[in-house]
């Protein structure tokens, strides 16, 4: 599978859409470019950056967009390992042994944070050269990220209330309740200080 700028441009139409039903954060139903001219999209659980520039909606000029940057702190600074990329049959077995995309979790291992199986999917179609990677410290509660030579991405780990049975091989829940994170919020939280 090759990079695809009409998959990518599906993928971030996808994501803004999914931002919209949260409606948590009004800048996050646009595409943003930074600095470095990548345009990004997020929907609070995962965040893509385009090296080329897609067909998207752009932020209004009235509008803040959240700082995305210091989620990127650990891969940047080199403060990450790499962990295997799954084969893209597997991960789909997973989602449908485990009832579909919203049910399905994907565990990188013990001691290494589990993310939702479909938002993995989707980075993995969006950028088939991707390479995976986590930060070194507290790996359980940091997030995955994907590196292609068109974009990035990062994926929030999954954090469970309780560990449900058919994931009893998982690692126990990082903490104890899921919480609605702006990505604001859970830059402050997870990400390294720059």
């Amino acid at each position: 599978m090759k990079y695809n700028i009409k998959t990518a441009t599906n993928r971030a139409a996808r994501v803004l859409k999914a931002a919209a039903k949260r409606a948590a954060y009004p800048a996050l139903l646009y595409a943003y470019t930074d600095k470095d001219g990548r345009q990004i999209v997020s929907d609070s659980f995962r965040i893509y950056r385009f090296k080329e520039q897609l067909d998207l909606a752009e932020l209004l000029d009235d509008m803040l967009y959240p700082n995305m940057q210091k989620l990127f702190v650990p891969y940047e600074q080199g403060k990450t390992i790499g962990v295997a990329v799954p084969e893209i049959s597997v991960l789909k077995s997973v989602i449908k042994a485990h009832g579909g995309k919203e049910n399905a979790i994907y565990s990188f291992g013990d001691g290494f944070p589990s993310v939702k199986a479909q938002f993995l999917l989707e980075v993995l179609e969006t950028f088939p050269d991707a390479e995976l990677y986590v930060a070194e410290e507290n790996r359980l509660i940091k997030p995955i990220y994907a590196v292609s030579k068109h974009g990035d991405a990062m994926i929030a780990p999954f954090r469970w209330t309780s560990v449900p049975e058919q994931y009893e091989q998982q690692p126990e829940p990082a903490e104890e309740e899921i919480e609605t994170l702006t990505p604001d919020e859970f830059a402050e939280r997870y990400a390294c200080a720059a």
